[in-house]
């Protein structure tokens, strides 16, 4: 079993890591002084357990916020992680206590940082497609969030 694991999350890493193109805006939201914007996904293999998700959220407030929850249907679980380099080898690792979004300032989820992970997904993630999310902030509330599907780019 533990070889499975690291074999899965070596496998994430890899993906997580591929570099890709800067993906066309998804539809902008605002939220209080949050405006998240920018909100992506890479496409699955058919039989894919789990998939990401990546935004970019600015905060033009005088106050911090904490983004403390990502829902989705698509998945049977849901959430916030961190890509890291350690022992020489990038690991993941939970954000249980959320992601701080500092005043007058911006925190972008991408590849090999911050992201979401969508975990026992329910339906495959199809390039042009969308999925919905819902993001809660601990100030400024729910917002949902309409994720735009990028293909997944193989290396050569």
């Amino acid at each position: 079993m533990r070889g499975k694991i690291r074999v899965l999350f070596g496998l994430l890493s890899l993906l997580l890591a591929a570099p890709l193109p800067l993906p066309t805006a998804a539809a902008d939201k605002n939220l209080g002084d949050l405006k998240i914007s920018q909100a992506w996904s890479r496409s699955t293999p058919k039989l894919a357990r789990a998939g990401v998700g990546y935004l970019t959220i600015q905060n033009d407030g005088d106050k911090p916020d904490r983004l403390i929850s990502v829902v989705c249907s698509c998945a049977e679980n849901t959430g916030m992680h961190e890509t890291k380099m350690a022992n020489g080898m990038m690991q993941m690792v939970s954000a249980p206590d959320g992601i701080i979004i500092p005043a007058h300032q911006t925190v972008v989820l991408k590849p090999s940082g911050k992201h979401f992970m969508f975990m026992g997904l329910r339906r495959q993630f199809v390039s042009d497609e969308t999925f919905n999310a819902t993001l809660t902030f601990e100030v400024a509330g729910t917002v949902d969030i309409s994720f735009e599907i990028k293909p997944l780019r193989r290396r050569r």
